[in-house]
């Protein structure tokens, strides 16, 4: 099935029908599994749905991918995200609903491809096929924020009294680990970002956000919020392309 031959809005509905019948057909449930080991082919293990018989693969195929469509779906549907006072948005209440809107729609990508058993690498290259997620537009302002909280500018006479006291460094502050560290470098454009793949900085994004010390607040002063949203839209599009590439083409 070519991608042109269907739409965002019904490719889910299609692939869905088409896994529930390869439940019962196994001359569709091995199209289904071919179509599966190609996309993970160059994967260094086996995965599990590969190992398994072309129907109870195509049950597994289908289990995973409606994990996580439904969070999806949800993140899509929240056209305008808003956590706080409904009396009052402000701008820190929407900065609050757009990255746990990302949040939500991470989650729904992460329970996807873990249950699959797809690895970062396979991720990569689906999110990647057609598009590129880029860093933030920063503004000087926002520059000289994320450069006062990196270990290089830690002794600069206006940084932040906070960070001054305690000698935190951006990595350390956001709980970044391992090449993760290089985040706050790649928000800033510079050479060290060709160390992150897309699906790396989408996983930093979720991190920060849920384990870290990330508040709407500096989200707005680093720039982050439109990462977040841009984040989101990227998820979708990474999910529909995942659809698009896993269904047999013939």
């Amino acid at each position: 099935m070519q991608n042109s031959s269907m739409s965002k809005q019904n490719l889910w509905s299609q692939a869905a029908a088409s896994l529930e019948k390869a439940c019962e057909d196994e001359q569709l449930a091995a199209k289904w599994k071919e179509s599966f080991a190609n996309l993970s082919k160059n994967q260094q293990n086996e995965s599990r749905i590969e190992r398994l018989p072309a129907r109870d693969a195509a049950r597994l195929i289908l289990h995973s991918l409606g994990r996580g469509h439904g969070l999806i779906k949800q993140a899509e549907e929240w056209k305008e995200p808003n956590i706080g006072s409904m009396k009052r948005s402000s701008q820190l209440n929407q900065t609050r609903g757009v990255m746990w809107r990302y949040v939500m729609a991470y989650c729904g990508w992460e329970q996807c491809t873990k249950s699959l058993g797809l690895t970062q690498n396979t991720q990569n290259i689906i999110l990647t096929a057609d598009q590129k997620l880029s860093p933030p537009i920063l503004s000087q302002s926002q520059i000289k924020q994320i450069q006062k909280w990196l270990p290089e500018f830690n002794e600069v006479e206006d940084q932040p009294s906070d960070a001054n006291e305690t000698r935190v460094t951006l990595d350390s502050f956001l709980d970044l680990r391992n090449q993760y560290k290089m985040f706050p470098y790649w928000l800033l454009g510079s050479k060290e970002q060709v160390n992150l793949t897309d699906a790396a900085v989408l996983a930093i994004l979720r991190n920060i956000c849920v384990h870290g010390s990330l508040s709407p607040t500096k989200a707005n002063d680093w720039g982050l919020t439109c990462l977040y949203r841009d984040g989101t839209t990227y998820i979708l599009e990474g999910f529909i392309r995942l659809l698009s590439m896993v269904y047999p083409t013939n």
